[in-house]
């Protein structure tokens, strides 16, 4: 039976107390507590930026191996079922768990399917939670790449050039019509990553197709994936010209907290995800980013994503984020905590505006394990391209440079996404799990080559 006075309790918050000296006394304060979805980087970055805040964290994992089920920053986690799979068993399983906590939890997506999944239930939900959208908003439009491209365009925002298909046949009908390099990419970023789908198209979130004949080759594996499909034009550059708007607009419609940042490395490069970035001070994509969130009517925490054409001298929008994601940690190192902020606005208490203090040089977020495997795939491809020589200084050199690669990016301010000398645990399980990965990706190469080398003589 769920707690009847939920509502009513929740709404009861004891306020914190402003002194004459302008300090926020929190003694005495009941603050509602924060539920998690899916205990991977993002989820751990929010309970370590809360870690000194005066509120509970707890954790909703699926998956018993996620990292976060051992992070010491969770006041408890609990064993839920899958939002992308059992929606509905999701959803009975929060409104069983709101039984035993006294005041409306709030709610953190961390994924697509998250945010999609509370849309969806908000009916059954919003009495017993705090949901991090409001009831009016059209979510989806945000989420659909088609969609918050034509919004972006007609709010002269510049923005690539943007096709649709229903699948990947009437690409090849139409193969005459592309403009080359071009992208392809979902409508809605989940369509490639369900149903065994993002098997099928290679574990790709975007495909770079470069000439005709690729276009046909890609097509054909992407006959088999459901959901339609963006053409888009392919803007020049490489990883370090993509950055980010990264910020929380207030519920008033008030911008509250914002950093941007720049990413290093991607892992695919291209169209991965960030696994070294960077603070980086890109005033000229703040108004067009304002301009765009306006224009959707949107509240909330959310991250957009430009790239930089050298060429025209101009940023173009590229995707919006509206959830936290991977590296919003990255906000500490400027004194911007945008998960302390969006929870203070979301129980209905009024933050200061956090907006970032002067940049220390080198100050970066890194996703090890990523960054790990980029480095030495790296360096195994240029192995193979010179396995016929006979010059040890050559293999010396690929390993130097290497070395010298990984140095320059552990310089400065940084932030792992797991290793925590502070929160240890998680750290320790994902070097194991990296060090037995790598030992098995090593052997299979070894012998690929070796294989390769008989057959050669």
């Amino acid at each position: 039976m769920l707690y009847n006075a939920a509502r009513d309790a929740a709404d009861a918050v004891s306020m914190p107390k402003t002194t004459e000296a302008g300090i926020t006394d929190f003694s005495g304060t009941t603050f509602p507590p924060i539920f998690v979805m899916n205990l991977y980087y993002t989820a751990i970055g929010i309970a370590r930026s809360l870690r000194s805040c005066p509120v509970k964290v707890y954790g909703l994992f699926s998956e018993k191996d996620s990292p976060g089920t051992r992070c010491r920053f969770f006041k408890g986690t609990y064993q839920v079922p899958n939002g992308r799979d059992e929606p509905e068993k999701l959803c009975e399983r929060l409104l069983e768990l709101r039984q035993f906590h006294s005041l409306n939890p709030v709610i953190f997506p961390t994924r697509d399917f998250d945010v999609l999944f509370l849309h969806r239930y908000r009916d059954r939900l919003a009495p017993f939670y705090r949901l991090p959208h409001p009831a009016g908003l059209d979510i989806s439009q945000l989420m659909d790449k088609f969609t918050i491209a034509n919004i972006a365009l007609n709010n002269q925002i510049p923005t690539p050039k943007t096709r649709i298909y229903a699948c990947a046949k009437e690409i090849e009908q139409d193969v005459k019509s592309v403009c080359l390099p071009l992208v392809l990419k979902p409508r809605f970023a989940y369509y490639w990553r369900q149903n065994g789908a993002w098997t099928k198209v290679g574990a790709r979130k975007a495909v770079f197709v470069e000439s005709l004949q690729q276009l046909c080759q890609e097509c054909q594996q992407l006959k088999s994936v459901p959901g339609e499909i963006l053409a888009q034009e392919f803007i020049r550059g490489v990883d370090s010209d993509i950055v980010v708007f990264c910020c929380y607009v207030g519920q008033d419609g008030q911008l509250l907290a914002y950093f941007t940042a720049r990413k290093l490395r991607q892992c695919p490069p291209l169209f991965g995800t960030g696994s070294v970035v960077e603070l980086a001070d890109v005033p000229s994509i703040i108004p067009p980013s304002l301009k765009l969130l306006k224009a959707c009517g949107y509240t909330g925490l959310a991250e957009i994503e430009f790239k930089y054409d050298r060429a025209r001298d101009q940023f173009f929008f590229i995707e919006i984020n509206p959830r936290h994601w991977d590296q919003h940690e990255l906000g500490n190192l400027v004194h911007v905590n945008l998960s302390w902020v969006a929870y203070q606005d979301m129980v209905g208490l009024s933050p200061e505006r956090q907006f970032p203090s002067t940049l220390s040089p080198n100050s970066k977020w890194i996703a090890e394990r990523e960054l790990a495997f980029s480095l030495i795939g790296n360096s195994y491809r240029k192995v193979i391209a010179l396995r016929s020589s006979k010059n040890p200084m050559q293999y010396f050199a690929i390993v130097s440079g290497t070395f010298a690669e990984l140095v320059d990016i552990l310089r400065g301010r940084k932030i792992f996404s797991i290793l925590r000398l502070s929160d240890p645990v998680p750290g320790i399980l994902m070097c194991f799990s990296l060090m037995r990965e790598l030992s098995k990706r090593i052997w299979v190469s070894a012998l690929n080559f070796l294989s390769t080398d008989r057959r050669a003589v």
